[in-house]
């Protein structure tokens, strides 16, 4: 069963396939940005090219959520914000050649490694080789021209860095996460118990 999180996801994103190319223009991510236009470094990711790009992320998105263990617990909109700020900052930093930037895809590789990296923590072998298989396929769209056919269906030019900073930024957090519940295992636990006293404490 899907989150209801990401079933809004699912058809914010089925939904911008028509907004025409006056709204993608206002809403994309582009260098020199505007600093009261910071919206952009959010919208840029809700925003595609046509039809055929939107659906492809949102079903890209709807087989991450059916394959995450965690899909019904985690918070899904906190985790998008976070890799669509971070892909955005990115790009307007240290990639401003790829830019104007518009699409989910990045947003979409980081939450595949999300949902994957507990389980390869945890050497759980088909979440290693789903992660392994990605990781080629990502190398494979940096060293070869692999994305031809898809920017013929999408209409536009595949910025692969996005994959590859979307990817990294999450495989990063999961592993700091799990090293500072390493680290710091009784203050984990301690929150832990208060958040179960409190929750206790309101019924």
């Amino acid at each position: 069963v899907l989150h209801w999180q990401l079933i809004v996801l699912a058809a914010v994103l089925l939904g911008s396939g028509t907004l025409g190319p006056s709204v993608e223009w206002a809403l994309r991510l582009e260098s020199p940005l505007p600093p009261t236009q910071l919206w952009r470094l959010f919208t840029a990711h809700f925003v595609h090219l046509n039809a055929v790009h939107a659906a492809m992320n949102a079903l890209g998105l709807i087989l991450c959520g059916l394959m995450a263990p965690w899909s019904q617990i985690f918070p899904w909109i906190g985790l998008v914000s976070l890799l669509s700020a971070g892909i955005s900052f990115t790009l307007l930093y240290f990639y401003p050649g790829e830019l104007p930037y518009v699409g989910f895809s990045g947003v979409l590789y980081g939450l595949y490694a999300a949902a994957l990296m507990p389980g390869v923590l945890q050497l759980r072998w088909e979440a290693v080789w789903a992660y392994s298989g990605i990781a080629v396929w990502l190398v494979l769209q940096s060293l070869g021209n692999v994305t031809a056919l898809d920017e013929q269906w999408i209409g536009g030019r595949v910025v692969v860095v996005s994959h590859l900073v979307g990817f990294s930024l999450a495989t990063i957090g999961v592993c700091a996460s799990y090293l500072a519940r390493q680290r710091w295992p009784i203050v984990v636990a301690s929150n832990a118990q208060v958040g179960s006293n409190t929750a206790d404490k309101m019924r």
